[in-house]
């Protein structure tokens, strides 16, 4: 007829199929957390990290991962639920942190936000750390973005205890009388021990007669037989170095031989001081008398 339109009508049915879009992840690159032994946990990746899902309100889980994890190494990651309910579990032999438990987009960016990276270990490996962060839904997980934490180690000097790890304090008291009068010696560290966290040798050790109120008459002895430790006996300055490159046990064995003379026949009778110092190749040890 007159008109451009049919005069019948037809229905199409339409089934709309809808495809879940994956959450995504934001950290922008070159984001690093310097960790210092010692100092505590720092926080990876903080505000910088943003979560969004444009069609879930909620996820499901997430994982962070120290990618270059080895079982050998301390590393632990923790993470503040802040009470959202999503429950978190740290695995030390695979590095990873998991979170689960349904939570919001706004819940999980939080959580994520204050995943921190800490190393109790009192020598732990320099390297870097590369920590990856991803988010799921329901059906998809999102992309994966990484932060980096750089690592620096702090030197922990050797510890010397003069009186034995089992009694309080450092220092000893030892008794020189009559009867080692005239050039007897008397041992002055027979229980000394020796700790160092993150060394496993020594280079030195220098232990020092304060005041010698007899002059040359009293001196120090001590005996390096099987050892690589070279001693110097400064007659003078009443002072013993050791030096040479050995084994912690070495130089406590080599220390604990340590002798305390006197060849005069009548010695004066005031207190003398012997200060021992102990340096690992960075530092000097602890004092103890």
């Amino acid at each position: 007829g007159n008109s451009a339109y049919s005069s019948d009508t037809a229905q199409v049915s339409v089934d709309v199929l809808a495809v879940n879009k994956a959450p995504t992840l934001e950290l922008p690159e070159g984001i690093t957390a310097v960790f210092t032994e010692g100092n505590g946990p720092v926080v990876v990746a903080g505000p910088s990290l943003n979560v969004s899902d444009v069609d879930n309100q909620f996820l499901k889980s997430a994982a962070i991962s120290i990618t270059n994890h080895q079982t050998t190494e301390a590393d632990v990651l923790i993470a503040s639920t802040n009470g959202s309910g999503i429950a978190t579990n740290y695995d030390a032999n695979t590095g990873i942190l998991a979170l689960t438990g349904d939570g919001t987009v706004a819940e999980y960016q939080a959580v994520l936000r204050t995943v921190t990276f800490d190393n109790p270990s009192h020598d732990p490996a320099t390297h870097d750390r590369i920590v990856t962060f991803v988010v799921s839904d329901i059906l998809s997980d999102s992309n994966i973005v990484s932060s980096t934490v750089r690592l620096e180690s702090v030197n922990d000097p050797p510890l010397i205890d003069l009186n034995g790890i089992n009694v309080p304090g450092n220092n000893v008291t030892v008794k020189f009388d009559k009867s080692n009068w005239g050039g007897n010696a008397v041992p002055i560290s027979s229980d000394l021990e020796i700790q160092d966290l993150d060394d496993t040798s020594l280079i030195a050790a220098t232990v020092t007669l304060v005041d010698r109120p007899d002059g040359q008459s009293e001196y120090l002895e001590v005996d390096t037989l099987g050892t690589n430790i070279t001693a110097v006996i400064e007659q003078e300055g009443g002072q013993l170095q050791l030096t040479g490159m050995e084994s912690l046990a070495n130089y406590k064995r080599v220390l604990r031989t340590i002798t305390y003379a006197n060849s005069r026949e009548h010695p004066l009778t005031t207190d003398r001081l012997a200060r021992f110092t102990v340096p690992d190749h960075l530092g000097k040890s602890n004092g103890a008398i």
